[in-house]
């Protein structure tokens, strides 16, 4: 191919896209079909045929631009506008959000016309916004732009355009282009410094992504400083006469959404799994393209279309109505699902790790109709207990400045880090519940008997019992949160279910809570699996915070 690509433009094409996906046959390349186009058999997609809309019927190709639009152009902007004009067709996209749009609108929106400024959104009810999801970056403090206490009345005056930076630049050109006068962006309609308000808006954000118009995901841009309508590499374009009056057009094959939305690097940020499952419809920006999500699927920029079922899962506009029917048998697997995929997830700030998830749980208690609290819900709260670390040197602690922001240690999101659940076939455990009070009981007894000393908040009652291992044997059975293998004298452990076909016991592992002052008080260090007989006759009842 090497020596036919100095004489064949089509060739050097084909030959230019395997070496810019870096793949390296070891031998004969074999091809293969995809859709219209043509990939390596084991391999990466290579090329795509197009027909200009309207030029005729394709028998071998789809509709499509193979020469893309430039970004933030009128007719990038056109096309945005007939997504969003076929979405509010669509009857799968239809949801009470969208019927009562701008209703439950956030405390305040960007007024993004000639004169860009703050506004209080109570004072325009029902005026559609776009919310916008980007990658804050690694800034230094005084590159950020926020809107603090001391600021908030300048922009609420103004807000120059040139002063902005240049992803909320662009932000703002791509909401005025598709007609929307409103833009919600986090640092700018959240007061960075007031930690009370940063509580209350934090709460809100289900409705802030649900109840917006569309949701603006810039995936492409690293921080707010680099801006996503930036110039493309231009797309390499092969006309093919295929009679007097149609043409084939090949080109590289760009559509990949799963590389570049799933695994962009704004979607390795903690808030955005909620922002994606929460949201009615996207406008994903990217360096290739632009890509729309919405109830119906995923459209290109170049016209390709296509569905998965995980786009489906997390683009579903009345989320969880999808992902519930999908896991009709199994909703505890899509629990853990959600819960392994997020605590994969990065923060800037740590503590955020149990606030970023709160929309989507409150969505998901509504739908399963049981109450949640610290990545448990109430009516699977023994399995929810036994997660343990997937970080090979363990998680790490969560240091909270706040005595109401404390998340209790049984909970994995008290520390950093991904997680996984233990393999349980669900139907063959019997669960230990005559071991441990659930902290979703309402006994008042629990909430009295929990010491005025306890760092910790929602501790539920529990049956400690001393454990019968060695310390070799405790390091095969024990997985211990933090990594670092303990010494088994101050340990103990809460049995939480028993395998109905070889009696093993599932159990947390405890330990005096390290700077407690209650002899009671215990706290969470890892999770084990053992034979009944490791563990000993008798125990004591402890509070687990």
């Amino acid at each position: 191919m090497r020596s036919t690509a100095q004489t064949c433009e089509l060739c050097s094409m084909v030959l230019g896209t395997v070496e810019r996906a870096r793949y390296r046959p070891s031998g004969l390349i074999e091809f293969r079909q995809t859709g219209t186009g043509i990939g390596v058999q084991n391999g990466p997609d290579l090329i795509s045929f197009y027909e200009k809309p309207g030029s005729g019927d394709p028998n071998c190709s789809q509709y499509g631009l193979p020469i893309l639009p430039k970004a933030g152009s009128k007719q990038e902007f056109a096309l945005i506008k007939t997504w969003l004009r076929e979405c509010d067709s669509h009857a799968t996209c239809q949801t009470q959000a969208s019927k009562n749009e701008g209703v439950n609108a956030p405390t305040r929106l960007l007024e993004v016309g000639h004169n860009i400024r703050l506004v209080d959104a109570s004072s325009i009810r029902s005026r559609p916004y776009v919310a916008l999801s980007h990658c804050w970056g690694p800034l230094k403090p005084e590159e950020k732009f926020c809107t603090y206490q001391e600021n908030i009345e300048v922009f609420r005056r103004t807000i120059p355009f040139d002063d902005l930076p240049k992803t909320f630049q662009d932000a703002v050109t791509v909401t005025r282009g598709i007609g929307i006068s409103y833009l919600w962006i986090d640092s700018l309609c959240i007061i960075q410094n007031d930690k009370e308000e940063w509580k209350k808006e934090s709460a809100k954000m289900q409705y802030v992504f649900s109840g917006a118009h569309c949701t603006l995901s810039v995936n492409s841009a690293r921080s707010s400083l680099e801006g996503f309508l930036t110039p493309r590499v231009p797309r390499t374009c092969v006309p093919l006469p295929i009679s007097d009056s149609r043409r084939l057009y090949v080109c590289p094959s760009i559509d990949d959404f799963h590389r570049d939305v799933d695994q962009s690097n704004l979607h390795t940020r903690g808030w955005v799994l909620q922002e994606r499952a929460l949201s009615r419809r996207f406008i994903h920006y990217t360096s290739t393209q632009v890509y729309w999500e919405c109830g119906a699927g995923v459209q290109c920029e170049s016209l390709a279309k296509f569905q998965n079922s995980r786009v489906a899962f997390l683009g579903d506009p009345k989320f969880p109505t999808l992902a519930l029917q999908y896991y009709r048998d199994g909703r505890q697997i899509l629990l853990q699902y959600l819960y392994e995929t997020y605590s994969q997830l990065a923060f800037t700030n740590p503590t955020d790790r149990s606030v970023a998830i709160l929309g989507l749980e409150s969505r998901l208690s509504s739908a399963l109709q049981t109450r949640v609290m610290f990545g448990t819900f109430s009516k699977y709260f023994p399995r929810f207990l036994l997660w343990e670390s997937a970080e090979p040197d363990g998680m790490r602690s969560i240091a909270f400045d706040r005595t109401d922001q404390r998340v209790p240690t049984w909970s994995w999101l008290s520390k950093l880090g991904a997680i996984r659940y233990m393999k349980l076939e669900f139907n063959n455990v019997d669960w230990a519940t005559q071991n441990f009070q659930s902290p979703f009981s309402s006994d008042e007894n629990i909430r009295k008997a929990t010491p005025a000393s306890s760092t910790m908040g929602a501790p539920f009652r529990a049956y400690a019992q001393n454990i019968k291992l060695t310390q070799q044997e405790a390091n095969s059975y024990i997985s211990f949160d933090l990594g670092s293998t303990l010494s088994l004298d101050n340990l103990k452990c809460v049995i939480v279910g028993r395998d109905k076909s070889d009696a093993k016991a599932y159990a947390i592992i405890i330990r005096k809570e390290e700077h407690g002052l209650h002899e009671e008080t215990f706290e969470r260090i890892g999770s084990a699996s053992f034979r009944p007989a490791q563990v000993y006759d008798g125990g004591v009842w402890v509070l687990v915070c």
